[in-house]
């Protein structure tokens, strides 16, 4: 059989699996590129490449700085500096219309900039910023709407593990792409920002305004911020001027975090444990499923399938915009009834030689090929983002809905009809970064 074929083959029986019939992602990976190997390579080939292939994964030093970011936003988290962020934010914006979804906004951002993961921002968010707008009379749609909105920064704004791993799979420079994260992430706060002014303007009892602050109680806002700023700036600015490594600056990272959780006296024996347990559970569930993909990658390379389609589609007689309007489609698509993960590691193998090297976008958008990989990863990761709070999976809603639980139980339908202005915003957000290349590598490029 055509080992093109052969690909392809296990390719669909990858989603078969993962999606029919519920098998774990990263089994489901690993066991479909097995297969496909011994078809190509031989049983006694295939089995010696996947025990390369998954020694190379637990010992890649890029990779360790995924469980390092993963430990810094623990212990963030237990360190309470989510908190921080909302009510340091608050003390400037809650008077606006809309003002506490709107300082709930900033604090995702602000948090998301120390623990990496979308679900932890929402998670960490929910339970603080829902309770207090709901009682200023805030609709359940939009209280609900922001912070799951908010929680998809988590993402894009670095440090961010969707990016890593994209960065591993697509082998970008990953301080690279991290840092072009910084100015999308910060253009989706201004548009859930502006969206939420509008609502409130329209119909005031939507999101009432806060009272006023004062510059005393404005200024005591911002000494509630000074330690986020000072993790990101650590972290983020060394990766920026090239002075440690992104796997460096997470361990870094994760020991100023220590530091301060220590400082502000949140951290017990019994809270270092479960910071610990977690962080410990998460990066090697991470570990497993990358190890999964590393074997189906191996699978996909030999059989030449992504080569194959970047060169089929490059030759049709099809505008660029057509093709990569459909790629956008099939991502929304596959959003609604699978994990991001999942996403991330079945597609970008495919999709990255038809995005880079099949269509010629270099040459279509006028900026350098090496460039192309990492505009491609902040496309990818915004398509992402809004699968995570697309209806029916939503894992970022579904994740918040359980947050609430012990404040309000909200039904997941209110949580969706609160989204929507918000994946109106995404899709303009997605539309500027599509059209704007430059948009998204300037920073990086910069210094990088």
């Amino acid at each position: 059989m055509d080992p093109a074929i052969v690909g392809l083959f296990w390719f669909f029986a990858t989603f078969f699996f993962v999606i029919i019939l519920k098998m774990p992602l990263g089994p489901a990976l690993g066991l479909c590129g097995f297969l496909g190997l011994v078809q190509i390579q031989g049983f006694e080939n295939a089995a010696n490449m996947v025990g390369y292939l998954a020694w190379d994964g637990v010992v890649n030093y890029t990779f360790s700085a995924i469980p390092l970011f993963l430990l810094m936003g623990n212990l963030a988290a237990a360190g309470e500096l989510a908190s921080d962020a909302f009510w340091g934010i608050r003390k400037w914006v809650g008077q606006l219309p809309g003002g506490l979804a709107v300082t709930t906004v900033g604090a995702c951002g602000a948090f998301a900039a120390v623990s990496g993961s979308g679900l932890a921002t929402a998670v960490s968010l929910g339970s603080i910023s829902y309770a207090e707008m709901r009682k200023y009379g805030y609709s359940r749609q939009l209280a609900a709407g922001s912070v799951c909105a908010g929680g998809t920064l988590g993402g894009m704004i670095p440090p961010s593990i969707p990016l890593i791993i994209i960065a591993l799979l697509t082998e970008q420079p990953v301080g690279k792409i991290l840092i072009a994260g910084f100015a999308p992430g910060i253009l989706e706060i201004v548009i859930y920002s502006a969206i939420i002014i509008y609502l409130a303007k329209r119909n005031p009892e939507y999101g009432p305004r806060a009272e006023a602050s004062d510059w005393n109680e404005k200024l005591a806002g911002l000494a509630k911020l000074w330690q986020i700023v000072v993790l990101f700036l650590v972290v983020m600015g060394g990766i920026y001027f090239g002075w440690f490594s992104p796997t460096a600056g997470a361990a870094i990272g994760a020991f100023i975090a220590f530091l301060l959780a220590v400082l502000r006296r949140k951290l017990t024996w019994r809270t270092t444990m479960a910071v610990l347990e977690d962080t410990g559970l998460a990066a090697g569930s991470l570990l497993f499923v990358l190890v999964g993909s590393l074997i189906f990658n191996s699978l996909l390379a030999f059989s030449g399938l992504p080569d194959f389609l970047g060169t089929w589609i490059g030759g049709l007689d099809a505008p660029v915009w057509i093709i990569v309007l459909l790629i956008v489609i099939l991502y929304i698509v596959l959003g609604a009834t699978m994990s991001t993960m999942a996403m991330i590691l079945l597609t970008v193998p495919i999709t990255y030689p038809i995005m880079v090297h099949g269509l010629g976008l270099d040459q279509v958008f006028g900026i350098p090929r090496s460039d192309v990989g990492v505009w491609y990863a902040i496309i990818i990761e915004r398509l992402v983002e809004i699968a995570a709070i697309t209806p029916p999976i939503g894992m970022v809603c579904f994740a918040f809905q359980a947050a609430i639980k012990r404040y309000e139980d909200v039904p997941i339908g209110d949580i969706f009809r609160g989204i929507m202005p918000f994946l109106i915003g995404d899709f303009a957000s997605l539309a500027i970064l599509l059209l704007f290349p430059a948009f998204v590598l300037f920073i990086p490029n910069l210094v990088m």
